[in-house]
């Protein structure tokens, strides 16, 4: 199953029991019936997928899950780690089909909303494709609040033209200015490699690169031949 940082996958019941039956020491630090339903039980008929994260540590035919719920407790988000096998991955929505699902009526009103749909028209005039993962994206697809006043957006970019990336990055810290919202943009590198928009476009000379199995430091140029490569 071929699957990126960052991508949403439904995770079969089995699976599911089996998270639940070796939830780790820390899950006592939360209410059980938060954790049930982030696990088990879902939310009113609501399953939280999971979010697929660096590949490190995975043996072969597991597959390395983050589970982030709604539910927030004196400002923390409950969130665990957990392993499935990939016979139990199903359905994979990626940042960018993420992005185009319709928001919920009562929010699509709001500031992060109207900000998602600005970026998306600037990705469209510019042709630089553009996703969207964390809390907006668990929104997105299961409809249940995971976004807050203070939320950033969270945004994937695929390079696509050399020419138009340095006035979308423009654009965007100008939308990112006149919101309030802080942008977290990170740009896509062929190898399923990401780094981040602002440090690609600061004077630092070494980069720090997230994988799907590691995280690298490259230099500069490394990351131009690797972006280029992936347009």
């Amino acid at each position: 199953m071929f699957v990126q940082r960052h991508d949403l996958i439904a995770i079969a019941t089995p699976a599911r029991q089996q998270i639940w039956q070796a939830l780790p020491a820390c899950a006592a630090n939360w209410p059980q019936n938060e954790l049930k339903k982030l696990v088990l039980c879902g939310y009113d008929g609501v399953f939280v997928p999971g979010i697929v994260r660096r590949q490190e540590n995975a043996l072969p035919g597991q597959l390395q899950i983050g589970l982030s719920a709604p539910y927030r407790q004196d400002g923390r988000r409950l969130r665990m780690a957990a392993t499935i096998p990939v016979a139990a991955a199903g359905a994979r929505l990626t940042p960018y089909q993420a992005a185009l699902l319709p928001p919920d009526k009562t929010r699509r009103e709001s500031a992060l909303y109207r900000l998602l749909s600005a970026v998306l028209a600037v990705g469209e005039e510019l042709g630089i494709p553009c996703g969207v993962y964390g809390s907006l994206a668990l929104e997105l697809a299961t409809g249940l609040p995971y976004c807050h006043a203070d939320s950033d957006l969270d945004l994937i970019v695929r390079y696509q033209a050399q020419t138009t990336l340095p006035a979308f990055y423009a654009r965007l810290c100008r939308l990112e200015a006149a919101s309030g919202i802080r942008i977290d943009a990170e740009l896509a590198l062929c190898g399923g490699y990401g780094v981040k928009l602002k440090e690609f476009f600061s004077d630092s000379h070494y980069l720090l690169a997230k994988g799907f199995t590691d995280v690298r430091s490259l230099e500069r140029a490394e990351a131009v031949i690797m972006e280029n490569k992936e347009g």
